[in-house]
This record gives structure tokens, sequence and C-alpha cells, in this order.
């Protein structure tokens, strides 16, 4: 796979910013996101399924901060990744694009996933960045992931491996009903409102048994409304300080609230 930059120097990034009225600084976090994105589907091949705000952010085109790689092994499912490789898939994808990185000891690995949190960068404008890379391998992929396109502004278009959107929608659910993090709500509040066209409701209901295999038994729906209610009174502090765009509180609720019970019905 061939990818061609748009970024190649300090100048580059500084009218980039300039263009898009955005922080150098939160433009090289994407940039190197972005990077190394590239790197492992490279390194990788047909066995990552990459997911998380980084999808909506450059498929969905939800305008939102994310400082994370966050995938899934899918090829072969519940394998591990030899963290050894990882961490030079990363090393490779800074030294492309002019970054210099400093990669921990993986905070996470183990039989359910590799997790490098706090990898520290510096890149052609910031001295102090970081980002984390996560790979899953608790469970395998329920859909076949599609190609989607990613790489403006910083390269020419290209592929890499994604859940599907309504696979995505399945693992919000379980995330609503495990912790209590706004964005959460947010994620699925804009695909909900903004590209519902992206969600086949009968899939998510189909899938969302399987995501809760893993799960404690409850009432579920229960959990995910009192998550939902704690949320209220923070939600657009915590949501404004990462997203432009985003659904308020009330949207976003009215929209998982209208979908919950239908998607929550086979668990």
């Amino acid at each position: 796979m061939t990818i061609k930059r748009l970024i190649h120097s300090d100048t580059d990034l500084l009218d980039l910013a300039e263009r898009l009225d955005k922080p150098p600084e939160i433009l090289e976090r994407d940039y190197l996101l972005m990077a190394v994105a590239a790197e492992l589907t490279m390194q990788f091949p047909d066995q990552l399924c990459f997911k998380g705000g980084f999808v909506l952010r450059h498929s969905l085109g939800f305008d939102r901060l994310s400082v994370d790689i966050d995938a899934t092994r899918h090829t072969p499912p519940k394998h591990k990744l030899e963290a050894d490789e990882v961490k030079m898939a990363i090393q490779q994808a800074a030294r492309r694009i002019n970054f210099n990185v400093k990669v921990p000891e993986p905070q996470h690995d183990s039989a359910t996933g590799l997790d490098f949190d706090n990898i520290g960068f510096t890149g052609l404008v910031s001295r102090d960045g970081f980002v984390d890379v996560e790979v899953s391998y608790r469970e395998a992929v329920c859909r076949t992931p599609e190609d989607i396109e990613i790489g403006p502004p910083f390269y020419e278009p290209f592929k890499v491996p994604a859940m599907l959107p309504s696979e995505m929608m399945a693992e919000k659910m379980r995330a609503l009903a495990q912790r209590l993090k706004h964005h959460d709500l947010a994620d699925s509040g804009y695909v909900l409102i903004s590209r519902p066209e992206k969600i086949d409701d009968a899939e998510v209901q189909d899938i969302v048994p399987v995501k809760f295999e893993l799960v404690r038994d409850g009432d579920v729906a229960a959990r995910i409304r009192t998550n939902l209610d704690a949320m209220a009174a923070r939600y657009d502090d915590v949501i404004g300080a990462i997203a432009t765009d985003y659904p308020s509180y009330d949207d976003a609720r009215h929209a998982l609230e209208s979908k919950l019970d239908y998607y929550l019905a086979k668990v």
C-alpha cells in the first residue's frame, strides 16, 4: 500500500491549522494517529478492524477529538499480536512523518488485549503530545469489516478496514451500560441524528446480545438510563471541550431512548 503524504513540514502544518482554524497541536495528534492506522494496516494486512472515535471522526464526520487508535484483531480472532511488533509499527509510523515518539512498555498485554498508553511524541510543532494505541482480542468481530476511506487532510485518500457502524452502535450500548463516559452518549447521538442511514436497527438488535455475553446479568436498560442521568450535569462542559457541532444532551438522549428498548430486546 503506497500512501502519499500532504504534510511535509511545520509550514505545511501551520498553513493547514490556519485554513481549518484549528490548533496545530491537535492536528499533529490527528496526523500521528492517521500515520499509525496506515502503518498498522500495512504491517498487519487484513488482520485489524478499526473502530471508535477515530473512525467516527474520519469516516462518519463527527468532529470529536480522539487521543487513541482503537482496533479489534479479527483475523484470526482472539489471537495476540506481538507487543514488540506493534511497538515497532508505531515507531515506523512516526519516522515516516518526521515525528519522534517514546513508546513505553504496554500498560496491558494479555490474552484480552494490548494497550500502549501515553505514547509521548514530538511533532513538527509541539513538544509534549501523547496518543494511545489499543488492540482488543477479547472477542471476535461479529460482522465482516468494511473498507473505509480516510487520509485527508494529511494524506491522499487510502483505505483501512473498519467495524460496521451498526456493530459499533452495539458496542456503544455495552459501553453505556458499563461506564460513565459522556462521549459514549455524544457518539451514539451523533450517528443516530446525523448519519442514520449508516445504522441498520435490526442488525444492531441482533449483535447486541453477542456484545453482552461478557457483561454481568441484570437490568441493562436501567443501568444505561442511570448512567445517562448521571451525565446530564456535565455533558456540555465535557463534550464541548472535545467536539464541535455536537448533539445536545437532550437531543442525543432522545435519539438514543427512541431506539434503546428495541436494541436491547434480545438481551
